[in-house]
């Protein structure tokens, strides 16, 4: 298996740590941001939960917390087609 690493300029600049979790579907990351982000005052980044075209299906959402670990919430298995 060929793998790269790469740090997104966000990385480089803050130095944080990336931590990406997999949820069932694009109302899951909404959730996400509803029930954990939101009641917490923690901001999502890049301008809340939205698709991506990493690959078919991309959505996430990410957010830093205080401790400045970059959280990612995604699924590439949402079906966008309402969004």
């Amino acid at each position: 298996m060929n793998m790269q690493f790469t740090e997104s300029a966000y990385d480089a600049q803050t130095r944080t740590l990336h931590l990406a979790l997999r949820v069932a579907s694009a109302a899951d990351v909404d959730a996400f941001v509803a029930g954990f982000l939101t009641p917490r005052g923690l901001k999502p980044l890049y301008g809340g939960a939205r698709a991506y075209d990493y690959t078919p299906g991309y959505y996430a959402a990410y957010a830093e917390d205080p401790s400045r670990l970059k959280i990612e919430v995604m699924t590439d298995d949402a079906d966008l087609s309402a969004r």
